[in-house]
């Protein structure tokens, strides 16, 4: 009886230490955008632990949520879905809106606007980390933004 105790123990303590070895995706700089329509916009900045991707994104207040690309083909402006954003290990991954690679969290057919001061619920999916919502403060342009870090 005291050898399945100790035994239940010690393999408690492994799990409970390979858990808390394992790191999350770091963000900062997160906010969205205010808007009085249906189409909202969201940005932030995200590092890995690890080589990673984020696979999918998904909130309660919007009917969809994609990431996009702002891409310029012969001097015109167009946006696109990505079906998923790479993070490279301990490389924050810019996602803002003065980023050389235009892209951005896209949040469709708002179930209200987006008005500044209010919160959105952002859930991410990653092939390797953990899971993880974010809270997204709307802020207007220029705003400071906060720090979100889970592990």
């Amino acid at each position: 009886m005291f050898n399945k105790i100790l035994m239940s123990l010690v393999v408690l303590i492994f799990a409970s230490s390979a858990l808390a070895g394992e790191s999350g995706v770091t963000f900062t700089e997160i906010h969205a955008r205010p808007t009085p329509g249906k189409v909202g916009v969201a940005y932030f900045t995200a590092t890995a632990p690890k080589d990673d991707a984020i696979a999918s994104v998904t909130s309660d207040c919007c009917d969809a949520v994609e990431l996009h690309r702002t891409d310029k083909f012969n001097g015109v402006m167009s946006m696109r879905r990505i079906a998923s954003l790479s993070l490279k290990k301990n490389e924050p991954a810019r996602i803002q809106p003065d980023s050389k690679g235009g892209e951005h969290v896209m949040l469709i057919g708002l179930k209200k606007p987006l008005n500044e001061g209010d919160t959105v619920k952002v859930n991410f999916t990653f092939t390797k980390a953990p899971a993880q919502t974010v809270i997204f403060p709307v802020k207007a342009a220029g705003a400071a933004s906060g720090v979100h870090e889970l592990h």
